[in-house]
């Protein structure tokens, strides 16, 4: 793989409309043999890559036992009773559901909705709408949910972002706070960037990351 990089490193590098590519890390034998960068520090949005540190975030939680409701937190934790006081549910059908919604339901997408929700184009049609980041929250939870909770997988942004909700109402952390102190501090990765949506962070989008932050977080992973 080292000598196919460095065999075509100049095409891999070259600028085009499709394959956008400034940086390459290598691991091999855990030993880092090759790093290609214009910038070092140049920051990448990692899209949904950020939904990784979603669910290690609530890993965290749970090995530090951290408490919802007298109970410890756990895939099996309900997240109505920590959101009822901060969304307002128009539909009785939404209610039903939302009801049985557990941190394992919103992990693995599955909590009824069908179709990708806060993608660019979702993002786009909201605020041509006239919708601020303040109203995402009650846009996800009034967006009519076509399934019963854990009915049926349909990848999304929605369900890392109630998350987001969840954590900073039961924990009074924000959760991009929270990734930092556990994850990213620990890592010594100190650059990035993590706009909220109003109060909240995007959860599942949004994070800005160098490829040597992103590197850290695959060793990790590994």
């Amino acid at each position: 793989m080292l000598e196919r990089i460095l065999e075509n490193k100049e095409k891999v590098f070259t600028p085009n409309e499709n394959v956008k590519i400034d940086s390459i890390m290598l691991e091999e034998n855990g030993k880092i043999e090759s790093h290609f960068y214009f910038d070092e520090d140049n920051l990448h949005e990692i899209r949904s890559v950020s939904k990784v540190l979603i669910a290690l975030a609530y890993g965290c939680a749970m090995y530090e036992n951290l408490q919802v409701g007298g109970e410890p937190l756990s895939v099996e934790t309900y997240i109505y009773p920590v959101l009822k006081n901060v969304i307002k549910i128009q539909d009785e059908s939404n209610l039903e559901k939302i009801k049985k919604w557990q941190i394992k339901t919103l992990l693995t997408y599955s909590a009824g909705y069908d179709k990708q929700m806060f993608n660019e184009k979702c993002l786009k049609a909201l605020k041509e709408s006239g919708k601020t980041e303040e109203d995402f929250l009650d846009y996800a939870i009034n967006y009519p949910l076509a399934y019963q909770p854990n009915e049926k997988y349909v990848y999304n942004n929605a369900e890392t972002f109630l998350l987001s909700v969840f954590f900073q109402e039961a924990f009074k952390e924000n959760i991009a706070s929270y990734i930092q102190r556990k994850i990213f501090k620990p890592l010594g990765i100190e650059n990035f960037v993590w706009k909220n949506y109003g109060k909240y962070c995007p959860g599942g989008t949004g994070l800005y990351l160098s490829a040597k932050g992103l590197f850290k977080i695959g060793q990790l992973m590994l």
